[in-house]
């Protein structure tokens, strides 16, 4: 898969650093266990802002660091915050790292080797680019001037068309992210774009069992009048568009014998449950990815999801529609879904006494079957510390 490693230190509940080298067999998945408070979800929003940051670094209002550093060890605010990345496409391996510390990039490697081999290059090092050392792979000393202290000297190389630059950014870009949290209508707005996808979604959507026999989509324009604009006149009232797409699902009416005489919209939002309303905004990135190949990551997956339809949605990436080796990473709860992946592909965080969050993976002595009751028994760390009242 095109994401191989993913580092994190002094960044959010992460303390020391942390690795994760992401297993890639023929189940093509990812399942992040552990407590609530565990810093799963952080490290969605690790992988989230690494993403986001590279993309926008250059931008005079772009992302801006906005992250946090380990704040429960006294002195980190002096410590640089660091993240290394690693991607792959087909034989070409780059490993990226970088650091952050009081709102400027601290240090900066960009290195490339090919599959099978020990050595790799570097393609430039921020710290060593004004000595001209990176000229011939286009990282030179003028790019290093043109780039702000706060931003990323990779995203100012993609801007001008370096050819390193452009292959990275473009492996970045088929990692796909996705919050449990934040429903962004992924679904309506890619079938309002390309009727393509419209069979695929209710091909989906039949096979979760859901009842759903067609669906509808319309959009609509909403302006929202009185919005206060920040700025300097910030008693300045402005109008603001945006576009609403509403979904209607379509059920069979019958009589009172059963037999089918017509059929009965829905509205999705109101009328439909939560985990139909999941099912729905998650198709189009699944099916998405499995046709590109690219990588999913969602954090809180299982929420308001049957445990069929979560063993449905993982099982598709093992499965036939999977013919590009996309790949799933989830972060969950569900511990029946351990046996579906097998241990290889099971990650367990959980935290120290100092509460920084500690990442593990199960040892080859738990190949076996049953990894979800021993787990929920405990044999794996990585649950919660519950204690009756007395």
């Amino acid at each position: 898969m095109n994401l191989r490693k993913l580092s994190v230190e002094n960044y959010r509940s992460f303390d020391r650093r942390q690795e994760v080298i992401f297993s890639d067999d023929e189940k093509n998945a990812t399942l992040i266990y552990g407590p609530n408070g565990a810093g799963k979800s952080n490290f969605f929003k690790a992988l989230l802002f690494v993403c986001t940051f590279i993309e926008t670094s250059t931008k005079a209002y772009g992302q801006k660091m906005t992250y946090d550093y380990f704040v429960l060890k006294k002195g980190n605010e002096k410590k640089p915050t660091i993240f290394s990345i690693e991607l792959q496409s087909n034989k070409k391996i780059f490993e990226y790292t970088f650091s952050l510390l009081d709102g400027t990039v601290r240090k900066e490697t960009l290195k490339l080797r090919i599959k099978d081999k020990d050595e790799s290059t570097t393609l430039f090092s921020r710290n060593s680019l004004k000595n001209g050392d990176y000229d011939k792979y286009g990282f030179t000393s003028e790019l290093l001037k043109s780039t702000r202290p706060d931003a990323l000297v990779l995203t100012r190389g993609y801007e001008v068309n370096n050819s390193y630059a452009r292959d990275f950014f473009e492996l970045l870009g088929s990692i796909h992210l996705v919050s449990g949290k934040q429903p962004r209508a992924h679904t309506a707005k890619a079938i309002i774009k390309n009727q393509g996808y419209y069979e695929k979604v209710l091909e989906l959507l039949k096979r979760s069992d859901l009842f759903i026999r067609n669906f509808a989509i319309s959009e609509r324009k909403v302006t929202n009048e009185g919005v206060v604009g920040g700025g300097i006149n910030d008693n300045v009232e402005s109008n603001i568009e945006s576009t609403i797409y509403d979904v209607a699902t379509i059920h069979y009416l019958r009589d009172e014998t059963g037999k089918v005489v017509g059929t009965q919209q829905f509205n999705l939002k109101y009328h439909e449950s939560e985990g139909t309303n999941r099912i729905f905004e998650l198709a189009y990135p699944i099916l998405d990815t499995l046709e590109n190949g690219c990588v999913l990551y969602i954090d809180d997956f299982d929420a308001t999801l049957h445990t069929n339809e979560c063993r449905f949605l993982v099982n598709l990436f093992s499965g036939e529609l999977n013919k590009k080796g996309a790949h799933l990473i989830i972060n969950t709860h569900r511990e029946t879904l351990m046996d579906e992946v097998g241990y290889k592909n099971i990650l367990l965080f959980g935290k120290d006494n100092y509460e920084s969050t500690i990442i593990g993976k199960m040892s080859s002595e738990s190949r076996d079957k049953n990894l979800a009751k021993k787990y929920m028994r405990g044999d794996f760390g990585a649950v919660p510390r519950v204690e009756d009242y007395k």
